[in-house]
């Protein structure tokens, strides 16, 4: 045994004579985890469980733990168990009043009764006491998806950090984005491939963050021996695919052809590549998640979902393939309408701007395009709940309606929406992107200033971040002739209030204020957070920073670096900066000697130490930033953010 408890309670078992009664209060993990299943077998099969209770994880005050306790027959009868569910409960006080509760009224809604054989008709004799007894017969009526399917994860790199980056972090003309096998691939000469690798909660389509490096058909992963490559002759085929730990609710997407699978997903691939949205339909419904809820505890490997119960009467097909493809079609929409995917075209406040020179216009445009995205998903989604209840002849117990929030369709919200517009903006001034044309329009390769002609980029791939405009390319600057590109200049002090009351404007503050801060105290952390997938932050523009008083701060976009850029930021604007904090200086002790009231020679101290405190700053970092200039240091895009940021130790902004 790999445990003291199921071994504890198996040897009660053996020593307790036949007809005796067993009580415990153990980790209920037995009750759901597979490396139990025989334990399981020996209660449902041998035993009969009388009562149970399960507790919630807060149930005790000294500990937080997974328990449950239970009375249990030592032998088989054919007589119903009682069982309270409490972890909707939290607080070890509810546990009490809660089970006193149910006792006291069987119609509670959290207790449930029935006969310990019926658990054998659920895969693995999994303890499922809350479903009902039709739940279970679906179990016995239906074959397995896996008898119509082929689960199946994916492989694992072995050295992540190694051969794994967020899409956005390398050249996007070494990736291949549109494979359809093995040998198109290896004609394309690409480094890298998309892949498949999980994700938060969403359905239908996106996740769609991940390379793997596949160079010369993934030679060195697969000469790897920390690396195991499963079943390759199901890379770039299309599939239904899912993220394989949860916290929450399962959901299912579709995945075109062209991608390889990580371990963390795993997915459902078709036979004969023929792809079948029906079966996308049915994972995505609430029915689906209660039969899983039947099954599983701490994962959706391909094995339990193998494992549902998959009816085939394909009365409803061409409905369901209907709704599935526009579902899949919505979600995609608006996955594209994002600058973290590749198919991004340009931000949504452009695009639906409709004709107006309004910036609150085109956003009203854009929340009604959202809503009309988000209720018609909504609705489809509850009619395929309605009709995979009817098609398991469960449609008197199962309800159709879905909570609005499970819709992972994006509905419009005013300040991401202009945080993300500032955010475009900046990729306009660097280069990312141009209202010259849809998509990107540098990521990597040969830069070519033609490609910006309504709206000037930066030259030197530097844009200053300070807390004055000491420099004409400053970003408030820069931010503001942006607006007149591409909103015009008739309605640029309504553009200002509105996006400064989007930010959060205090009544304390002017607009152009409200932009100033949020550009040097905010944009940054907001620009990592965005360009952060699991456990990888990978910013595309890098704040390089003096320090805590921020006498400096600048914007680079790291696919425009080259071995120059330290020299032109300490030269063009270092330099200068320090020139001015100079002129400023001397000014402010003119003041302080010329004499005046006490009140203002205070006030103008305090500006001095404020002022001291950004030159001595400034100085520490000019002789860091002049040290690392003279190494004229190379990036490797390949090498993605994390390596490539840790070159730059004492000049950059810390990533949160």
């Amino acid at each position: 045994k790999s445990d003291t408890f199921s071994s504890f309670m198996e040897l009660s078992m053996e020593r307790v004579q036949k007809y005796g009664h067993l009580g415990f209060i153990v980790p209920y993990v037995w009750m759901f985890i597979s490396s139990y299943e025989n334990l399981r077998n020996e209660i449902v099969h041998n035993k009969t469980i009388s009562s149970l209770i399960q507790l919630e994880y807060n149930a005790f005050p000294e500990a937080c733990v997974p328990v449950c306790t239970f009375t249990v027959r030592n032998y088989n009868c054919d007589v119903s168990g009682e069982y309270i569910k409490l972890s909707d409960f939290p607080g070890s006080d509810n546990q009490v009043l809660k089970t006193v509760e149910a006792i006291n009224d069987p119609e509670c809604g959290y207790r449930y009764t029935t006969k310990s054989k019926l658990f054998k008709a659920i895969p693995g004799c999994s303890i499922a006491y809350w479903i009902s007894d039709d739940l279970k017969e679906a179990f016995r009526a239906y074959q397995p998806i896996s008898d119509y399917f082929i689960p199946k994860f994916g492989m694992s790199v072995g050295e992540t950090e190694r051969y794994i980056r967020n899409w956005f972090e390398v050249a996007v003309g070494d990736i291949q984005f549109n494979s359809t096998s093995e040998a198109d691939f290896i004609r394309s000469n690409s480094k890298w491939n998309i892949m498949d690798k999980g994700g938060s909660f969403r359905r239908w389509y996106g996740n769609k963050y991940h390379v793997v490096l596949w160079e010369n058909n993934g030679a060195e992963i697969r000469h790897n021996p920390k690396s195991a490559v499963r079943s390759p002759q199901y890379f770039f085929k299309p599939h239904v695919s899912w993220t394989l730990v949860s916290s929450g609710k399962f959901s299912a997407r579709y995945f075109e052809e062209g991608y390889i699978l990580d371990t963390a997903s795993n997915c459902l691939y078709f036979h004969d590549n023929q792809v079948d949205y029906y079966v996308l339909g049915f994972l995505n419904t609430k029915l689906a998640q209660n039969l899983l809820d039947a099954v599983h505890t701490t994962n959706y490997s391909c094995g339990v979902i193998g494992l549902l119960p998959f009816n085939n009467d394909r009365m409803y097909k061409l409905e369901v393939d209907s709704l599935v493809k526009q579902n899949i079609e919505i979600s995609k929409e608006d996955w594209d309408s994002f600058e973290t995917s590749w198919a991004f075209e340009s931000h949504p406040l452009i695009k639906f701007k409709r004709g107006s020179n309004k910036i609150e216009h085109a956003f009203e445009s854009w929340a009604e395009v959202t809503d009309e995205r988000h209720r018609r998903v909504h609705e489809n989604e509850e009619r395929l709940n309605e009709i995979f209840n009817k098609i398991y002849r469960l449609d008197h117990e199962m309800i159709d309606d879905i909570d609005e929030v499970e819709v992972t369709i994006r509905r419009a919200d005013r300040t991401r929406e202009i945080k993300s517009f500032i955010s475009y903006a900046i990729g306009c001034m660097l280069g990312r992107y141009s209202l010259d044309a849809e998509g990107l329009s540098f990521a990597g390769g040969k830069f070519d200033l033609d490609k910006y002609q309504r709206y000037e980029v930066s030259r030197d791939n530097i844009i200053p971040i300070l807390s004055e405009s000491y420099f004409e390319n400053e970003i408030v600057s820069k931010f503001i002739e942006f607006l007149k590109a591409s909103f015009g200049e008739e309605s640029l002090s309504l553009n200002i209030d509105y996006i400064a009351e989007s930010l959060g404007k205090k009544k304390s503050d002017t607009s152009m204020e409200t932009l100033r801060n949020y550009f040097f105290n905010e944009f940054y952390d907001n620009h990592v957070s965005v360009y952060s997938t699991r456990g990888r932050t990978s910013p595309v523009y890098w704040m390089f920073t003096s320090g805590k008083q921020k006498a400096f701060n600048c914007l680079i976009y790291m696919h425009r670096y080259d071995k120059t850029t330290l020299s032109r930021i300490r030269t063009d604007y270092v330099h200068e900066l320090q020139m001015r904090f100079d002129a400023e200086r001397n000014s402010l002790v003119s003041i302080i000697e010329g004499g005046g009231s006490a009140r203002e020679v205070s006030a103008v101290k305090k500006e001095l130490k404020a002022l001291d405190l950004k030159i001595a700053e400034l100085k520490d970092y000019e002789e860091v930033l002049h040290h690392m200039a003279d190494q004229q240091i190379e990036i490797d895009l390949d090498d993605g953010v994390d390596v490539n940021y840790g070159k730059f130790e004492g000049l950059l902004a810390k990533r949160k």
